[in-house]
């Protein structure tokens, strides 16, 4: 059993659709970057299918995302709502695609990393596929990442920076 991008797209639109009744746009290989500080959200994929969802998104959307799943109607959200959204739309997609690939396997607990022009390194793993996004006039990425069968090529990089 594989996965192809277009099921990434899909999955990712469906989530964001169902539990922010936000629509996605699909933005090609060439998504803009965030002006500033964003976020990226990694939930690591093990057993039979290795590897790992990677979601990146500017700050303002995460904090989007949190006003909606928090049903927050003043204010910004606090930085933790912001990352316990971004770290649960990320568990939801990871979830949804583990439920596509090869098992048995589990997910970890998401890790979600802020700040400002920075990589993410996942350790033995190279690009499987990608999804680029606008929503709100706002970037998200999705990378599902693939645990490398030849050690001798470097880990995949992602997020925004």
């Amino acid at each position: 059993m594989s996965i192809s991008e277009k099921e990434v797209c899909f999955v990712t639109e469906t989530v964001w659709a169902e539990m922010l009744g936000l629509h996605l746009e699909p933005a090609g290989q060439a998504a803009t970057q965030p002006n500033g500080n964003s976020l990226t959200a990694i939930i690591h994929i093990e057993g039979a299918w290795t590897g790992a969802a990677v979601l990146s998104c500017s700050r303002r959307l995460a904090q989007i995302a949190a006003s909606i799943m928090f049903s927050l109607d003043e204010g910004e959200p606090a930085t933790e709502e912001v990352r316990d959204a971004l770290g649960e739309l990320a568990n939801v997609i990871g979830g949804n695609l583990k439920a596509m690939l090869p098992g048995p396997s589990h997910l970890s607990l998401p890790t979600v990393i802020e700040g400002n022009a920075y990589l993410v390194s996942v350790a033995e793993s190279v690009p499987f596929h990608a999804a680029h996004f606008h929503c709100d006039q706002e970037p998200l990425q999705v990378d599902l990442l693939i645990r490398n069968q030849n050690p001798r090529r470097p880990a995949a990089a992602s997020g925004l920076n």
